[in-house]
C-alpha cells in the first residue's frame, strides 16, 4: 500500500494545516504519550486508541490498553462527555505492571468527562480529562484510512451491496489496528502488511454481539470470513481489493 501511505502523509500536510479551524475533530488513530493523575506523571505502557463518528454526537472508540484491545461508545455534546458505554476488551494474561497500567487507564477512560483536541507546532493532540479522578490522558495523532465495501464475495458470487444503507467498513490505521464496522456489530482487529508481495492478513479481535436480521445478519458473516481468509490486495487509486490465497475476489472497497 505504498500508494496509500504517501497519500496519507499528504493528506496529514494539509489536515494539520486546515485543522486549526476544526473544532473537536476527534476521528482517526492516536498513541497514549503521556498520562497524569492528581498532577504527577505516570509510568505508561504501550496504547492506542481509534475514534470513528458512528453518527452525530455518537463516538465508537477501539484500541489497546497494554495488553487488551478494547471498544466502547460514548456520547459527545460540544467536547463534553454525555455517555460512556460499558467498556468491552479482551482477557488476555500479562507482564503485572502492564497489566495495572491498563486496569487504571480503562478506569480513567470510563468516568472521563472532558474530550478536546490540542495544536501545538504542527502537531495534533486529543487530551481526555477525568475530572472527578483529576487524571489526564493526551495521546498524538496517527493516519488512518477509510474503505467502505461496496461488493462480497458469497454463495460463490461477487454480490454488489453498495444500495444498502449500513455496509461495512474498516478504517486501517499506520500502526497496524483496525477499527471497523460489520453493518450491524463493531470490530476491533490487527493486520501485518508484506508490500513487496501484496500480501496482508487480518487478526480476529473482539466485536460487540448485536443482533440484526437475515439480510444483514448474512453481510456480517461473509464480510468477517472474508476477512479472516485474505491473503492478497491490490489497490487503485479509490479502489482497494481483498484477495483469497487462489486469487478470487473476496472483497472489494471504496475509499471515503
Amino acid at each position: 500500500m505504498k500508494y496509500l501511505k504517501i497519500l496519507l502523509g499528504m493528506m496529514m500536510c494539509v489536515f494539520l494545516f486546515s485543522c486549526k479551524n476544526e473544532e473537536n475533530n476527534f476521528e482517526g488513530s492516536w498513541k497514549l504519550i503521556s498520562y497524569e493523575k492528581d498532577g504527577i506523571a505516570q509510568v505508561i505502557a504501550d496504547s492506542t486508541l481509534n475514534i470513528s463518528f458512528e453518527k452525530k454526537n455518537l463516538v465508537n472508540i477501539s484500541g489497546n490498553a497494554g495488553v487488551n484491545d478494547f471498544m466502547a461508545t460514548i456520547g459527545l455534546n460540544d467536547g463534553a462527555i454525555e455517555s460512556f458505554s460499558e467498556i468491552v476488551t479482551t482477557r488476555m494474561a500479562g507482564d503485572p505492571e502492564v497489566m495495572q497500567f491498563e486496569s487504571e487507564l480503562l478506569q480513567t477512560l470510563s468516568g472521563a468527562d472532558v474530550i478536546e483536541v490540542d495544536i501545538e507546532e504542527n502537531a495534533k493532540y486529543l487530551v481526555i480529562t477525568n475530572t472527578k479522578e483529576k487524571s489526564i490522558l493526551k495521546y498524538q495523532f496517527q493516519t488512518s484510512q477509510k474503505w467502505t465495501v461496496e461488493a462480497l464475495f458469497s454463495d460463490d458470487e461477487l454480490e454488489n451491496i453498495s444500495t444498502i444503507e449500513n455496509k461495512p467498513y474498516l478504517i486501517l490505521y499506520d500502526n497496524g489496528d483496525v477499527a471497523g464496522s460489520t453493518g450491524i456489530n463493531l470490530i476491533n482487529m490487527t493486520f501485518k502488511i508484506d508490500e513487496s508481495k501484496n500480501e496482508i492478513k487480518f487478526s480476529e479481535g473482539p466485536m460487540t454481539l448485536i443482533a440484526g436480521d437475515g439480510a444483514s445478519s448474512k453481510i456480517e458473516t461473509s464480510f468477517l470470513n472474508n476477512l479472516i481468509k485474505t491473503e492478497y490486495y491490490e489497490e487503485s487509486g479509490n479502489n482497494l481489493v481483498f484477495l483469497s490465497k487462489d486469487g478470487t475476489v473476496l472483497i472489494q472497497f471504496v475509499k471515503e
